[in-house]
């Protein structure tokens, strides 16, 4: 039996740096807020003291769809914010982020699960205009 990958992955053909600034620009333009970023290779440089490609990890979420303004939803601190991971590939980035969950199509009786799949669907869109999806997903 196949499995199927919980994430979905992008490609973005430019260097780090710009491809994590064109992420940025295109996601405000559609309304994603980013309310944090972990540098995930300078802990890793700090921590073990090893060289690695570059890693950020953004927090991301609708700017018109506050969490304050969601009823409590058991996944909600699973969901939200939203990781998304860029990561430095050679030449290339790679963005990876959650696929959607299952019957996050439709207001279910959590809209927070309804809000994410949301999120993740316009994320999905601003990667397929600045990138490619991976083959291997």
């Amino acid at each position: 039996m196949l499995e199927e990958k919980t994430t979905c992955t992008y490609r973005i053909d430019e260097p780090f740096s710009r491809a994590l600034k064109q992420l940025r620009k295109a996601l405000a333009a559609a309304n994603v807020k980013i309310s944090g970023e972990i540098d995930m290779a300078d802990r890793v440089r700090g921590s073990l003291l090893l060289s690695v490609p570059p890693c950020v990890v953004l927090l991301a979420w609708m700017a018109a769809w506050p969490a304050e303004d969601l009823p409590l939803d058991p996944c909600a601190a699973a969901l939200t914010p939203l990781h998304i991971v860029v990561s430095a590939r050679g030449p290339r980035t790679e963005v990876h982020f959650l696929r959607a969950l299952p019957g996050s199509n439709r207001p279910p009786i959590f809209p927070c699960r309804y809000a994410a799949g949301r999120l993740q669907a316009e994320i999905a869109r601003v990667l397929g205009k600045i990138g490619r999806r991976s083959l291997d997903d």
